[in-house]
């Protein structure tokens, strides 16, 4: 995370084990988040077969991405790693 940036939050649901889409998005305008257009920032499909890392599903680690610029893409497989969750820590 860069310091100083602001995360909005909370979020409830949950993520499914299988895999699927994520997408980060900002408001294009910054004005009321209902009339707004939004621009994607960042995504991720993941999944839980190859070529993704195993041994995340079921075992309580986590799916943690390696590199966060905008050079290396969310959707690779091998710019992710599994490991014990750390919300807001790198890897």
């Amino acid at each position: 995370l860069t310091p100083g940036v602001q995360i909005l939050g909370p979020w409830q649901g949950n993520l499914s084990n299988r895999g699927e889409r994520l997408g980060l998005e900002r408001s294009q305008t910054g004005g009321d988040p209902a009339e707004s257009a939004w621009l994607l920032v960042d995504e991720v499909i993941y999944s839980d077969a190859s070529p993704w890392p195993a041994g995340s599903d079921g075992t309580g680690k986590a799916l943690q991405r390696i590199q966060t610029d905008a050079a290396h893409s969310g959707s690779d497989p091998a710019n992710w790693t599994v490991a014990s969750p750390s919300p807001g820590m790198a890897p």
